[in-house]
């Protein structure tokens, strides 16, 4: 939810992440990513950071 990441803190951003990935990578195939198209330009630099970090720690399939 790109709006989501607009308004959340780095904390919650990285939980917003961790329920996403809980939740999409059942089953394979899931392809992380911000969004479908493009990051808007508000959307804070930390925030997108926190979320391709918190990708990296929970994001792999075994």
């Amino acid at each position: 939810d790109t709006q989501r990441l607009i308004e959340s803190t780095a904390e919650e951003a990285r939980q917003l992440t961790i329920d996403t990935l809980r939740t999409m990578m059942p089953g394979g195939g899931f392809i992380a990513s911000p969004s479908h198209d493009y990051l808007l330009p508000e959307t804070p630099v930390e925030n997108v950071i926190i979320m391709y970090e918190t990708i990296r720690e929970y994001g792999a399939y075994a």
